[in-house]
């Protein structure tokens, strides 16, 4: 390090005395790299949820979806709603409840208290519109049914191309398994053809939900869509079971997964908070053990700004170090809690995200706190004498 030239002396000194006792910077360098590795894992879960949300929104390209509380011909709705503001498009989206069927005729369904977790919905497959990813399958056979990744699970995960049972408005349907799709932050969904959806519903002209899109995707676009359709409808006596918008669909799902991340993000305060403590621990044990070293430098002309500057730079220098662990423990800790997350919510991982915000978060208090903690014994240096750092055993 001598030998190094343009670097300030004192910075050189940090480096070497930052690896004087090495057991010591390990427990330091790993407790601040754990904290590190959490937090930037909590926030990269979160980016990652953002992502996916924001890929979800692009899936189900529409902002609102409304139920009716009984069907209502599709002419009749389709004339009400031309009057209301704010709609780019309307389409028919006919979803009734479905259960896996049986052999035996008889009909199970298990699902939360909520009467959506778990439970399981029917629609027709003209509602598939735009590109579909297959995770399973093709639809190339078009008598064949269709379903997305939730509703696979719930069904037992057949193979494509098995023959599966249903049942819808309490009829039994059979069918083969086309394909599985993957659809984001939907529930539980199988799409059947138009002719086997029609005849076990009846909705042939008729409509107990639509689709509407409003051309705007801001959350205030969104909410005076939602208001001139809630007006024009309740003016045409048309009865409304549930109105979900795009905004509410978000904070719902967002809800869900904030509080894994602030609790994540408590873990890793706690642990940098005992890091920190160790990390002063640590500097007031050196500051002791180079005392003579310290009055060596006040003898040869060391004013105190040299002193704090060679403690501060030292503690610095250790969560710097603490980086890496960081970093290389924060990134697959976050993908693997994302993988787990995502699969529990909807049947698919989380991707992986990389938050800059959070790397750039925590470099600050990593800095910060790195100087919180050697301040006082940097304060404690400069208020030793000569005298009594040379007399010091």
């Amino acid at each position: 390090l001598g030998k190094l030239r343009g670097l300030d002396r004192t910075l050189l000194l940090a480096l070497r005395n930052a690896f004087r006792r090495r057991g010591r910077l390990a427990l330091n360098v790993a407790l601040l790299g754990i904290a590190g590795a959490m937090f930037l894992a909590s926030l990269n879960v979160e980016a990652a949820w953002q992502t996916q949300l924001a890929n979800a929104a692009l899936e189900r390209n529409h902002e609102i979806e409304v139920q009716f509380t009984k069907p209502v011909l599709q002419r009749t709705l389709r004339d009400t709603l031309s009057s209301a503001p704010g709609l780019s498009a309307v389409h028919i989206a006919n979803v009734v409840p479905a259960a896996p069927g049986r052999p035996d005729g008889l009909v199970i369904v298990r699902t939360y208290p909520d009467g959506g977790h778990g439970s399981l919905s029917a629609r027709a497959r003209s509602e598939l519109t735009g590109d579909i990813t297959f995770l399973q399958g093709s639809a190339t056979e078009k008598t064949s049914i269709l379903v997305n990744q939730s509703a696979w699970t719930l069904l037992g995960r057949p193979s494509a191309g098995a023959q599966v049972l249903l049942s819808v408005e309490g009829q039994a349907v059979s069918a083969s398994l086309g394909g599985v799709i993957r659809q984001i932050l939907t529930p539980a969904t199988v799409y059947l053809p138009e002719e086997e959806f029609n005849g076990a519903t009846g909705l042939a002209d008729m409509a107990n939900a639509i689709r509407i899109v409003t051309g705007d995707p801001t959350a205030k676009a969104i909410a005076e869509a939602a208001t001139s359709v809630n007006a024009v409808l309740a003016k045409a006596e048309i009865g409304i079971a549930l109105m979900i918008t795009e905004t509410t669909v978000e904070q719902a799902q967002t809800g869900h997964v904030r509080i894994l991340v602030v609790a994540l993000i408590v873990m890793a305060c706690i642990m940098a908070a005992v890091g920190s403590i160790g990390l002063a621990s640590s500097q007031g044990t050196s500051v002791t053990e180079r005392i003579r070293e310290f009055g060596i430098m006040r003898t040869i002309g060391a004013p105190n700004r040299v002193l704090i500057r060679n403690i501060l730079a030292e503690g610095v220098l250790i969560g710097l170090i603490s980086l890496p662990i960081t970093v290389m423990g924060g990134i697959p800790l976050g993908y693997g809690i994302g993988v787990l997350v995502g699969t529990l919510s909807f049947g698919l991982p989380l991707p992986l995200a990389f938050s800059g915000t959070a790397f750039s978060i925590w470099l600050l208090i990593l800095f910060g706190g790195s100087i919180g903690a050697s301040i006082g014994p940097a304060i404690k240096a400069t208020r030793l004498t000569v005298r009594q750092t040379l007399a010091h055993a």
